[in-house]
């Protein structure tokens, strides 16, 4: 029945508008529970699931784009249900994107594969107006959380969005701007929201100035240099802003991304004002804070 709704979905959210932006939301929050209830299934069915030839032939994203960037009429609905259907688009977006951690390698590199399919929709200039639609939702406080959730998923599928988020202005705007609190999210969100945008920060590092793949390890007692003539300097303000948030953060997995950051920053010829032995104990009670939590 599920993949059945999923065929479904581009069919409901074309026609949806306009009846009642209710219909699309309702729908929206059916994919959204499907995709956390495919996550606690067998492999196989997650795999099934999270197809990107399936959700391409479904029409999905194409769905979700005309969705996103439908003027409000206001005869069909009214403002506030239009704003929860943003809301619940940008949840569907990061549901069948985001490649947490914790989920098993497979179901990680099937979800990274959505994420590509989804990447190269906001690469193509055809959907411009979905990608603006999409990252200008991301000083809605409900909303920049999702952002962020599925921007990691796409700039791990392929540094090509990498490099889109590098060579705009979302980079030293807005994610500069929610690291040094400028910028509200819901209060249950903003640790995962800080968390989010120091990876997406790494993978840039990683991905766009070393030109490392996503499984290389950095030994830092190589030679490493950049190998992109784009200008470190950019990246300077958010670096520095992690590496005083590695002191001060009291959350651990914020404080492990920090320091991770710091790791393939220092790559790329950083310095820091860190005093070693406060930066040491920081990362020892990191480590400690981690075996604890395993155990």
């Amino acid at each position: 029945m599920s993949h059945e709704f999923l065929e479904l979905t581009s069919i409901i959210l074309n026609i949806a508008p306009a009846l009642d932006y209710t219909i699309c939301c309702e729908t929206l929050m059916i994919l959204i529970i499907l995709c956390e209830s495919y996550e606690d299934a067998s492999p196989l069915l997650c795999q099934a699931w999270y197809d990107p030839v399936r959700i391409d032939k479904c029409q999905v994203w194409p769905a979700i784009a005309q969705l996103i960037t439908t003027s409000f009429k206001s005869e069909n609905s009214n403002i506030e249900i239009y704003n929860e259907t943003l809301m619940y688009t940008i949840a569907t977006m990061a549901a069948l994107t985001y490649p947490s951690q914790c989920l098993p390698d497979e179901l990680l590199e099937a979800k990274i594969k959505v994420a590509n399919s989804l990447t190269l929709k906001l690469l193509d200039s055809n959907y411009s107006a979905f990608r603006e639609v999409w990252l200008g939702q991301f000083r809605t406080p409900k909303c920049s959380s999702n952002i962020l959730t599925a921007m990691y998923g796409m700039c791990l599928s392929t540094p090509r969005f990498s490099a889109l988020i590098f060579d705009g202005s979302f980079l030293s705007n807005e994610l500069l701007s929610l690291l040094c609190g400028q910028i509200t999210t819901e209060e249950s969100d903003l640790d995962e929201a800080v968390e989010l945008s120091i990876h997406i920060s790494t993978a840039i590092i990683k991905q766009i100035m070393l030109q490392y793949d996503n499984n290389t390890r950095i030994d830092l007692r190589d030679q490493l240099t950049i190998k992109d003539d784009r200008k470190f300097e950019k990246l300077q303000p958010i670096t520095g802003h992690i590496a005083q948030l590695t002191m001060s953060s009291q959350v651990l997995p914020p404080r492990a991304a920090c320091a991770l950051h710091l790791v393939y920053a220092i790559a790329c010829g950083a310095k820091f004002l860190l005093n070693p032995e406060e930066y040491i104990d920081t990362l020892s009670t990191i480590f400690v804070q981690s075996e604890c939590d395993v155990n």
